[in-house]
């Protein structure tokens, strides 16, 4: 990187003659193409030795990368390759010399909506794709590289058939426990290694909840699966942080459902604000930009990590079909666990969920708090950060 930048203050500086490569790798990437597609390549060329990798989106590569032939690029590298459809990585492929496709299986799949008769039907009419191993309802990017890797291991599930992993990255270094031995349990058959120096450490900045519990929360579905106590607790913790600190905290607050999460924006949006001068009105600054950012549902987390993660499950006995589809798999609860780097909170009906795979694992894990239990630990004033205070 040295060297290049030593080159290109030579000649990128007036009568240098790499001032035209410049002016037309700005009006590339402006989508303003040359009229001669044969030059897109050498404008490619360029950007690649004043900025090394460029990085875009399945949706948007074919336009951004229209003119270039097969082969084209020294390196594609496929992030969150479990989430994508294989159709969607066919472009990148084809103009990739060396690919690095790089994901986990065991965490949010690929959202495809097609019908999955129609995806049958279409598989049947060759032998090629008649057993369905490309199909787009049942495969990842991901699951294909790996079938195609002759080095990793296979991963058995009493749920459902053995996984193969090609060339499986084992040790984790972004969770401390319960989170790291949780998904480590669900999700890796105790197969990843942890890779921090401490898995308790001390030290935990503001806000501090005292250490991972769930937060049992049970009433009835107002709707499809929003619990209308559930999104209360998490109003009412909020309201408290602000009115301590004065800013809202940076903590992920996440669901399997999107009822949820709309009924989490909607009335933290409506919620009475109370300042550190115990003045009522305003809301927070930039209270939808937060709102956007750290509310969602599981699909929208991945890649993201925080220190603080509250899961919201929502659902109630009478609809126990819902709390069965996000337990159909590990692949949402080793999502939602695997983005808290220190502190997790499940704040849902343990009795109605300690009966579902993956979280019954949970529930046995973590210390059951009643929600006006852990408001009332958490309406101290804090000075001193010592988790003993929490006991």
């Amino acid at each position: 990187m040295t060297l290049h930048e030593a080159w290109l203050a030579e000649v990128g500086r007036k009568g240098g003659g790499f001032g035209g490569n410049i002016v037309a790798i700005s009006k590339l990437l402006s989508n303003n193409n040359p009229v001669d597609d044969k030059h897109t390549a050498s404008i490619w060329q360029s950007l690649f030795m004043v900025v090394p990798i460029v990085s875009t989106t399945f949706a948007s590569f074919a336009r951004q990368f229209r003119g270039l032939e097969t082969g084209s690029i020294g390196w594609v590298f496929i992030d969150e390759a479990g989430q994508a459809v294989p159709q969607a990585a066919v472009g990148a492929l084809l103009r990739g010399r060396r690919v690095m496709v790089i994901g986990d299986p065991q965490q949010i799949e690929p959202v495809f909506t097609l019908p999955s008769a129609l995806i049958g039907a279409a598989s049947a009419l060759s032998p090629h794709t008649a057993q369905g191993q490309y199909s787009p309802n049942r495969v990842s990017v991901q699951m294909l590289a790996d079938a195609a890797n002759r080095y990793g291991t296979t991963l058995q599930d009493e749920e459902a058939d053995a996984l193969w992993i090609g060339s499986p990255l084992r040790v984790h270094r972004r969770c401390i426990d319960p989170m790291f031995s949780l998904a480590n349990q669900i999700a890796y058959q105790n197969k990843m290694i942890f890779g921090l120096a401490e898995r308790r450490p001390a030290g935990d900045a503001p806000p501090f909840y005292g250490d991972s519990a769930w937060i049992d929360v049970k009433s009835k579905v107002s709707g499809k699966q929003a619990v209308a106590e559930q999104t209360d607790f998490i109003v009412d913790l909020l309201a408290a942080t602000y009115r301590r600190s004065g800013i809202l905290p940076n903590l992920y607050i996440i669901s399997p459902f999107k009822e949820v999460k709309n009924s989490l924006r909607r009335a933290l949006t409506h919620a009475r604000w109370t300042d550190q001068d115990g003045y009522t009105g305003a809301s927070p600054p930039k209270l939808q930009k937060w709102l956007q950012e750290r509310i969602g549902t599981v699909h929208t987390f991945q890649g993201k990590e925080e220190d603080i993660v509250f899961m919201v499950l929502g659902t109630d006995a009478d609809h126990r079909g819902a709390a069965g589809w996000a337990a159909s798999k590990p692949n949402l609860l080793n999502v939602a666990l695997t983005r808290a780097k220190r502190r997790f909170y499940i704040v849902g009906d343990r009795a109605l969920w300690q009966t579902l795979p993956y979280f019954r694992e949970a529930a046995n894990a973590l210390e059951t708090v009643q929600a006006t239990e852990f408001l009332a630990r958490n309406a101290l004033e804090v000075r001193d950060r010592n988790p003993v205070l929490w006991d």
